[in-house]
């Protein structure tokens, strides 16, 4: 805290403005991204009072700053049935972040609870971070499940596309780190379809999806993918796109296939 705002707070402090003074201080300190200061300023404001609306907010902003341990203790002091919809649901969030690395599955559970309990209340950080906290737990069944979901969503809102692109990419690498080659492909062409407004992690999943088809021996559509992210220039994927390009030519040669014409390229 720098000297002035610290002068403050002191000044403020035993007065009934010290609580207000201190939440305009914790929102200013979120704002500018000064964790050391948040942590500081809102593990304050949790030791000052007992309204859950002020406590979610401490408990929601020691998380996002790191401050897990401290973030817990705060959470575990709430009832979520005091918050309106969009407090819970941020509260329940962030309860399920400080969980992960302590008990996975109880993190799941309390980020089910915020997805399931206040629909309206869904934003696109939380599905990704719930999509992230099923795969630690190894449960595909309901990553896939919520891939859908938000493909569904985006059939009614197409403003959505992002989040759609987004949550397919990283259930695709999932799939292909494990080797499911197919599925991986498909979740990579579901990403690209997605994304609407070529995204700096486009070539990226393009790349991707080359390497998939070449695993599953499509090496003309792998080809062209390879050429069209060889012609974005976007480092270091271009370079290594173009290298691959050549090697899938090379295979079609030495398989006795006919060789992909560099023709053109195309989105995927």
């Amino acid at each position: 805290m720098c000297i002035r705002d610290r002068d403050l707070a002191t000044a403020s402090s035993g007065k009934p403005q010290h609580l207000p003074v201190l939440v305009a201080m914790g929102r200013m300190y979120r704002d500018l991204g000064i964790r050391e200061q948040v942590v500081e300023i809102y593990a304050a404001i949790a030791g000052f009072t007992t309204e859950p609306a002020l406590l979610a907010q401490a408990a929601v902003a020691l998380v996002d700053a790191g401050a897990t341990h401290e973030g817990l203790a705060v959470a575990k002091r709430i009832q979520t049935a005091l918050l309106d919809d969009a407090a819970a649901y941020e509260l329940l969030m962030a309860h399920g972040r400080a969980l992960l690395d302590v008990d996975p599955r109880q993190a799941v559970d309390r980020m089910e609870e915020a997805h399931e309990a206040y629909p309206a209340q869904r934003t696109a950080d939380g599905d990704q971070r719930l999509l992230e906290a099923y795969l630690a737990v190894g449960n595909t069944a309901r990553a896939r499940a919520l891939v859908m979901d938000i493909e569904t969503l985006v059939r009614r809102s197409p403003v959505d596309a992002p989040r759609l692109a987004k949550a397919a990419n990283v259930w695709a690498d999932y799939l292909y780190a494990r080797g499911d080659f197919r599925g991986a492909a498909d979740a990579y062409a579901q990403a690209i379809k997605a994304d609407l407004s070529g995204s700096p992690d486009l070539p990226w999943v393009q790349y991707q999806r080359g390497n998939a088809l070449f695993e599953l021996a499509d090496f003309e559509e792998s080809a062209r993918l390879f050429d069209t992210v060889a012609a974005s220039k976007v480092k270091p994927w271009a370079e290594q796109a173009s290298l691959m390009a050549e090697h899938v030519r090379l295979e079609q040669r030495l398989r006795g296939l006919p060789v992909t014409p560099r023709d053109g390229v195309q989105k995927g």
